[in-house]
């Protein structure tokens, strides 16, 4: 990450666990627009796009718009870059952190039988 680069997320709700939400700009999608994505069923792309654009461009319309917002507002904008990037300003023991990746990449290798361990 730039240090001077306003962060953009969207994706996993849980990387406010790791990552302090107070440094970056978490775009969502509530419950009930994800659940009507993955109950979309059609096999046409385009139709498909559509169907998910229907669904979720109020959302990202939001967010873009606080985007927009945050861009153009110093005194917000100054905000975000001076948090730290990581909850209580600590990577150990987060899923960045080499031990706990090791750990996790060991388990899931075990677990799938690998002729590594």
């Amino acid at each position: 990450m730039g240090r001077n680069d306003k962060q953009i997320y969207f994706g996993d709700p849980f990387v406010k666990e790791y990552l302090n939400e107070k440094a970056f700009i978490h775009c969502r999608l509530s419950e009930q627009e994800l659940r009507m994505v993955s109950d979309l069923q059609d096999k046409v792309e385009e139709k498909l796009y559509d169907k998910i654009y229907n669904i979720t461009h109020k959302s990202l319309e939001k967010c873009a718009h606080y985007v927009w917002t945050v861009d153009t507002n110093d005194t917000l904008y100054t905000q975000y870059l001076r948090e730290p990037v990581f909850v209580n300003n600590e990577w150990r023991g987060s899923l960045i952190d080499p031990l706990i990746v090791g750990q996790k990449l060991k388990t899931s290798l075990i677990l799938a039988q690998s002729f590594i361990f």
